[in-house]
Formats: C-alpha cells, sequence, structure tokens
C-alpha cells in the first residue's frame, strides 16, 4: 500500500514535475517524468464520498495509446458474515449484500 501512496505524493521524483489540484468532491494529480529515453504523463483523478467513489486514470508512456482505467466503489452495505472489509468482493457476493 505504501507504493501506492507514495506515486500521489506531493514531490516530484528525480526527472519529473508533479501538479496537484483540488476538483470537486476529490483531488486531481497529473504527474510528467522523463528520463532514460521515456516520457510518461499519468493523470489521476479521484472523487467521492461516504457513499460511493471513483477513481480514473490515464497514463500515455512516450507516443503509444494511452491505457485508461477507471474503478468505482459503492456501500452496499455492512460486510457479510466472515467477511472483512479488506477481502475482495465478486458480482457473486453483491447479491449476498443487504439491501438499502
Amino acid at each position: 500500500m505504501e507504493a501506492e501512496r507514495s506515486s500521489l505524493s506531493k514531490e516530484a521524483g528525480e526527472g519529473c514535475e508533479v501538479e496537484r489540484a483540488a476538483i470537486p468532491g476529490g483531488l486531481r494529480h497529473v504527474q510528467r517524468c522523463e528520463g532514460f529515453g521515456l516520457k510518461s504523463l499519468v493523470k489521476t483523478e479521484m472523487s467521492g464520498d461516504a457513499e460511493g467513489c471513483e477513481f480514473k486514470s490515464r497514463t500515455v508512456l512516450n507516443d503509444r495509446p494511452p491505457l485508461e482505467v477507471m474503478h468505482r466503489g459503492r456501500w452496499t452495505g455492512p460486510c457479510p458474515a466472515g467477511m472483512s472489509e479488506y477481502d475482495r468482493v465478486g458480482e457473486e457476493m453483491l447479491e449476498l449484500a443487504p439491501a438499502r
């Protein structure tokens, strides 16, 4: 988890520039890096509240097509018996969640 958090650090690593800005309900983080013959651009937006969240990321390496990722999460109720908040939940488990 630490490595994931450090990629969103306010401090730019060597050869990198970082921009951070508040967006409605969240944060935008843009990191541009250049080194070892590579140029990268990573743009990440995170937003949400106690009911749900959204994470979007777009990565461009040199002139290659971008890689785009989006994750959405939502509160569906307390964990079913035998599960903790750190367990992965697949579609089949969502049916076990109590109705809201």
